[in-house]
């Protein structure tokens, strides 16, 4: 018999993943939360799986109780906002989780990753405030990951309203 935990369950899930068997590695990753609520990474990657599955919901709960238990907690803020914005049409939900990304990224010099930024600056820019997400895309501009696309915004942004923006 061998020990149990849910770094073994964790790893398990990924093969079981990579086999095509989604089921048995969400059940391996529910698992793994249930043998230590507080441990954070099994709970990420149970809600990329579920979300994966489009169980939104569910994948919503396990991404809030990842942010909870990961000293890197922008990566679940950030997955979550995304979720929010990309298929559960909430906007002003995905902003505040892009804030609460920043926040945990900024904390490493340089962040952990401008990600969030430019996230945030699509959130924003849907919920209409065009200066709020002009100010995200300068800051995400100001890093290598997220240069280009930002750049490329911003002169979206700044195209007259009659030209097409491609």
């Amino acid at each position: 018999s061998g020990a149990d935990g849910p770094i073994i369950r964790q790893y398990y899930a990924a093969q079981l993943l990579k086999a095509g068997r989604v089921n048995d590695a969400i059940a391996n990753l529910q698992t793994a939360t249930r043998l230590e609520p507080r441990y954070g990474e099994p709970w990420f990657k149970l809600a990329n799986a579920l979300k994966d599955q489009n169980r939104l919901p569910e994948a919503e709960q396990a991404y809030l109780a990842a942010a909870k238990g990961m000293s890197d907690s922008w990566r679940p803020n950030l997955m979550l906002g995304i979720l929010y914005i990309a298929k559960m049409d909430r906007p002003k939900d995905a902003a505040e989780r892009f804030r609460a990304a920043i926040a945990n990224a900024e904390r490493s010099t340089p962040p952990a990753s401008a990600l969030p930024y430019l996230m945030l600056a699509g959130a924003l820019d849907e919920l209409g405030d065009e200066a709020g997400a002009r100010t995200m895309l300068q800051k995400a501009a100001e890093y290598p990951e997220t240069r280009e696309q930002a750049l490329q915004h911003l002169r979206e942004m700044d195209a007259t309203p009659g030209e097409q923006r491609p």
